[in-house]
């Protein structure tokens, strides 16, 4: 799923991470298997704590100190979007509520006013058509409540 550089001494390696791999100790798990599969001498002297994971090449949206967060919750979500994803990382969405928060995608605060309000049946099926909703002013009201990146909507918890 992602990759990051692990490096000890002289020898480095690309370790995978993915629900599977994705703590620390995992990844340097992973490390050595690799070292010794690729018969490097002394790999009994190989100290843990010199073994260093180079988290760089991770998304910006994931480091070390939300990646075990993440892939307790990503596996089992409804949503593989990594996009979304991110978004409820940028809208301080705790991993764990992703799939109650998550609302949907929608081109604009007034588009997901409209949609939500459809979906809680707060507009009646025969409401006249003379009658005009602000939907600007709906979707302002509402956004206390939500938080939206890049389209994506979320119920703040």
């Amino acid at each position: 799923m992602f990759e990051v550089m692990v490096r000890y001494d002289q020898f480095s390696a690309i370790v995978t991470v993915d629900d599977a791999c994705y703590t620390a100790d995992d990844i340097k798990t992973a490390f050595l298997e690799i070292a010794e599969n690729n018969s490097i001498e002394d790999i009994e002297l190989i100290d843990n704590y010199g073994i260093e994971i180079d988290y760089s090449d991770l998304p910006t949206w994931l480091d070390e100190d939300n990646l075990e967060e993440f892939f307790s919750n990503y596996p089992n979500s409804s949503y593989d979007d990594l996009d979304i994803w991110e978004a409820a990382h940028n809208c301080d969405v705790e991993f764990s509520n992703v799939d109650e928060a998550y609302s949907g995608r929608f081109a604009s605060d007034e588009e997901f006013a409209r949609d939500l309000c459809d979906q809680l049946g707060e507009i009646p099926k025969d409401f006249p058509s003379y009658i005009h909703i602000d939907w600007e002013m709906t979707a302002k009201e509402l956004m206390y409540d939500y938080a939206e990146s890049n389209g994506h909507y979320f119920r703040m918890m």
